[in-house]
């Protein structure tokens, strides 16, 4: 596999791998800011989701309320 590399020319850290058509970063540590980057997305949209969860829970809460003293 290592031979059909290629380095990508003026970007130290990539490789084109002729036998996948693709561009694979070989640095590490890139790699690992990205995977940290990535989960910190997540996370956010997670603790959005569960805002949003009880927020609609409050609303039909408080419209349960409205709908029982009308």
């Amino acid at each position: 596999m290592a031979h059909d590399l290629l380095k990508v020319e003026g970007v130290p850290g990539l490789v084109k791998s002729q036998s996948r058509n693709c561009i694979i970063n070989t640095n590490s540590s890139e790699l690992k800011q990205a995977k940290i980057a990535k989960q910190r997305i997540l996370d956010e949209i997670e603790s959005r989701k569960k805002i949003e969860d009880r927020l609609s829970n409050l609303e039909s809460i408080m419209a349960s309320l409205i709908e029982d003293k009308g």
